[in-house]
């Protein structure tokens, strides 16, 4: 929670009653300019002030030299300056105990990472950062583009806009500042309880807007466009009060690439990169992932609705068959489920129908256009009765100025009066001008969303977010004790026997290091036999350091006696395991949310398909099950063309004792690949195992 004076500066920030305008200008196509007019376009409901000495007035106002002059004390100075006077600004914002300031410029003022050319004095950022914090004062940026909150008319801004945003119920925080203004400014299409463009974060991040907006009683879903998370306490804690309150967060999370990829020592670790921490945590929270901007506005605007979807799928009406079949064909590659109408209701449906038309989901409800609204209106409450529909959406084209469309907007309006499930109304194209119809369909709290894919997104993610969590996790208590591992990278020998001692089966091995220790390692175990290096080559496979299927003692002594060459003694010889399907499971330590676990297409598989689930340990064995549904390669789990099913089971067991062990050893690694652990319908058998320990830290922490 939030200490009481970082509590006061968030409410400062975002219900100020007075504010300060620091470089406010009446001069045309000025930043400052552009600040006055959007602060006070929007209507602000408290008092606006002007700080600028090189003016007494304008726009007819009175315009102040300093904060100092002010007849009352600012809970807000949005400071709209160049990078050099920003200090100065701040100083005396805070010499006057304001509480929140705003500043739109980048502080980047030329300095390196160090420190001024010459001086050892920090960048100006981290002056900036430092003199805030030390005052107790909350900041937005710097270099953001404002913030807004439609209900009280605060529009703080260093652009001017030429709309009123609507309020409403979506909190929109981008890290982004054009992410930002594409939605805050443009189409009302939904409607704002707060908006922040939260810009370098330098002291206030998403972290603490999420939790003051969860404190709301008018947020009803919260969108993030997010580059990186720089508290990452703060966030987990916040995406926990939107658990608990049952807030929807949807997120469009950028740079996922795997940057550090190439130096990552396991399968896992390349696979992960910066993003599997991210998915992993959002899986735990039930947060929302989409893929782009319209994919985002077509998600908030349909949470936006107030409304709580039903079980089931997805209903649709259309007034074309050719439209209604281009959004199966869509359906299907979005994975939107559809509902599963009751023989009651079709009949019900047909009941309306004009001759030719069949009742069932998705609908053709066109026919002709005799009595069209009273048509439509009765087939949609029919299907929003069915307790297999979650939620309703007409596809169409609407079109502001033709009188099908107005009246298509009224019957999906009556259809959705009353009804607890959400309605929405949806364009097959972007290239319809619909405003008209949006502020008509919208008063009525039914969204009108552009884009087929966008709103077959939106609507599995209210179904889905409808479903709850996908991944429960295990009791910590049932974590195993960890044992104390060395440092660096544990051999393929050590890391299966570990694996054995935590409840996971895997294959026999003996280590070798000379050809006169082969005879014996031949008679402990059961041929044929692999022999695989052990000089400590994460990818064995890549330098030749595997060779399968031994089947007499003179194969190994040949074979060992050539690897050994190239390669050094050190070996490890394996029982040969049944063939099966082939998964890896690995586990990497994120610096911010911690352990993290993966589940993939095994073998060589692993890096080709790139299957893989994330998840943060421990997993039940149901959590494992879900996570196994996330990826292709299970398909062949359940038996392909006639094979026998695999134990799901024991592997969903497998995967949760993995997990645990995981999160024993979480302060003692930085990787584990399991890679491959074959699958078959009578035993789960992990093949090769490489754990990777945290080394010992020099005394700088380096």
């Amino acid at each position: 929670m939030m200490v009481s004076k970082t509590r006061q500066g968030i409410n400062a920030l975002c219900d100020p009653r007075h504010i300060a305008l620091i470089g406010a200008s009446p001069k045309a196509g000025s930043a400052g300019s552009a600040m006055v007019q959007s602060a006070q376009a929007s209507g602000f409901h408290g008092s606006i002030y002007h700080v600028n000495p090189v003016y007494e007035q304008i726009n007819g106002a009175p315009c102040y030299g300093a904060v100092s002059d002010l007849p009352q004390r600012p809970d807000l100075a949005v400071i709209c300056l160049a990078n050099e006077r920003l200090e100065a600004a701040l100083e005396d914002c805070i010499a006057a105990k304001i509480p929140a300031a705003v500043i739109f410029a980048s502080a980047i003022d030329g300095t390196n990472d160090v420190g001024e050319a010459g001086t050892d004095s920090p960048r100006l950022v981290a002056r900036l950062k430092a003199r805030a914090q030390a005052a107790g004062m909350v900041l937005c940026g710097p270099n953001c583009m404002g913030l807004m909150r439609p209900s009280i008319g605060l529009n703080v801004a260093a652009f001017t806009t030429t709309h009123t945003t609507p309020a409403g119920g979506v909190v929109w925080l981008a890290q982004s500042g054009s992410a930002f203004a594409a939605l805050a400014y443009n189409q009302p299409r939904m409607g704002f309880a707060l908006a922040v463009s939260s810009g370098s974060e330098s002291v206030t991040t998403l972290s603490d807007y999420m939790s003051w907006a969860l404190e709301r009683s008018e947020t009803r879903v919260i969108g993030l466009f997010l580059e990186g998370v720089r508290d990452a306490p703060g966030f987990v804690k916040a995406l926990e009060r939107a658990a608990a309150r049952n807030i929807p967060v949807v997120v469009l999370k950028v740079g996922r690439t795997a940057k550090s990829a190439q130096m990552a020592e396991s399968h896992t670790g390349a696979l992960a990169g910066n993003d599997g921490a991210y998915q992993a945590l959002f899986r735990k929270y039930g947060v929302i992932q989409v893929d782009d901007l319209d994919e985002m506005a077509a998600t908030l605007a349909l949470f936006d609705t107030g409304r709580q979807a039903g079980d089931g799928g997805l209903a649709t009406m259309h007034d074309s068959g050719g439209e209604r079949e281009l959004l199966v064909d869509l359906a299907e590659t979005t994975r939107t489920p559809w509902a599963e109408i009751s023989q009651e209701t079709k009949a019900a449906i047909a009941a309306h129908l004009d001759p030719g038309l069949v009742a069932e989901n998705p609908l053709d409800a066109w026919g002709t256009a005799r009595e069209y609204e009273a048509r439509y209106t009765a087939c949609g409450r029919a299907l929003l009765a069915d307790p297999g529909t979650a939620l309703l959406g007409f596809f169409s084209d609407p079109r502001d100025g033709h009188g099908y469309h107005a009246g298509l907007v009224r019957a999906v309006v009556d259809m959705a009066t009353g009804q607890d499930k959400p309605v929405f109304i949806a364009s097959n194209t972007l290239l319809t001008e619909d405003m008209d119809l949006v502020r008509v369909a919208r008063a009525a709290g039914v969204p009108l969303i552009k884009g087929t894919r966008a709103a077959l997104t939106a609507a599995r993610a209210v179904i889905q977010y409808r479903a709850g969590p996908i991944a429960p996790l295990a009791a910590v208590s049932g974590a195993q004790v960890a044992p104390t591992l060395p440092a660096g990278a544990m051999g393929e020998a050590a890391g299966l026997d570990l694996m054995r001692t935590h409840g996971i089966d895997a294959a026999k091995t003996v280590s070798i290091d000379a050809p006169d220790q082969i005879a014996q390692a031949c008679h402990s175990l059961r041929l044929p036999v692999v022999l695989k290096t052990a000089a400590g080559h994460a990818h064995k496979s890549d330098v030749g350091g595997v060779v399968l299927n031994l089947a007499t003692e003179q194969a190994v002594i040949d074979a060992y006696a050539e690897m050994a060459a190239r390669l050094g003694p050190q070996a490890t010889l394996m029982e040969m395991a049944p063939a099966g399907v082939e998964l890896a499971l690995g586990a990497f330590v994120d610096p911010g949310f911690g352990p993290v676990i993966a589940v993939s297409a095994g073998g060589v598989l692993i890096e080709v398909f790139r299957d893989v689930a994330f998840a943060l340990p421990p997993l039940s064995p149901e959590g494992a099950s879900a996570l196994l549904g996330d990826l292709k390669i299970a398909r062949l789990l359940e038996g392909h063309r006639g094979a026998r099913p695999a134990d799901i089971a024991t592997l969903c067991q497998t995967i949760s004792q993995f997990s645990q062990l995981v999160w024993a050893l979480r302060d003692q690694i930085t990787e584990i690949d399991v890679n491959p652990m074959i699958v078959t319908p009578d035993r789960v058998v992990a093949v090769d195992a490489l754990i990777i320990a945290k080394t010992a830290e020099t005394p700088d922490g380096s």
